[in-house]
């Protein structure tokens, strides 16, 4: 019996770890040019505004991508557009969708 409460806490200790442990973005490929360099990702999300994380995991994602394509790094490209993607039914939003331009570089910062 003992035995079975120490695996259950320490299976709720090891997937309280794997959440936390997630990132607070997850950015979906909304379009990419080879022949550019360029990458574009969107979010969802129930936060109005991005955080320093959200942002480094955008360039992260898309550095990724880049990579693929033999460039180093993505860094930002323009303004980063944020519209109302769900709104309750008194009319508030709840929801946004970021979408983020990005452009690889060949060589790192």
């Amino acid at each position: 019996m003992m035995k079975t409460k120490v695996i259950a806490v320490m299976a709720a200790m090891l997937l309280l770890g794997t959440v936390q442990a997630r990132p607070n973005a997850e950015w979906n490929l909304k379009g990419a040019s080879r022949t550019e360099g360029k990458v574009v990702l969107t979010l969802v999300s129930k936060e109005p505004e991005l955080t320093t994380a959200n942002r480094q995991a955008a360039e992260q994602t898309a550095t990724r991508q880049c990579a693929t394509w033999g460039l180093a790094t993505a860094e930002l490209n323009g303004e980063i557009e944020r519209v109302c993607d769900g709104r309750s039914r008194f009319g508030k939003c709840k929801r946004w969708q970021f979408t983020m331009p990005l452009q690889c570089n060949a060589s790192a910062p």
